[in-house]
């Protein structure tokens, strides 16, 4: 990797953890987890997901993710 993607993964992870809600791509970034993984907790009720708009993003509380990570 060079420098500025280094640099720039690093801003990414630190805004992140300023956010209450997630995206897919959020968790993938700061946990390691592979999306289809994030994908297939929401799809069987183990990671509860919230979709504010009917044609928005879906998005994850935070604490939400942080339990279903203690859990994994």
């Amino acid at each position: 990797m060079e420098n500025w993607e280094i640099k720039s993964y690093e801003v990414k992870r630190r805004l992140i953890g300023l956010k209450d809600y997630l995206t897919v791509n959020d968790i993938v970034l700061t946990t390691g987890f592979s999306a289809s993984s994030i994908r297939r907790a929401k799809d069987s009720g183990q990671l509860k997901a919230y979709q504010p708009s009917p044609r928005g993003k879906i998005v994850f509380r935070k604490d939400d993710v942080k339990s279903w990570i203690e859990g994994n």
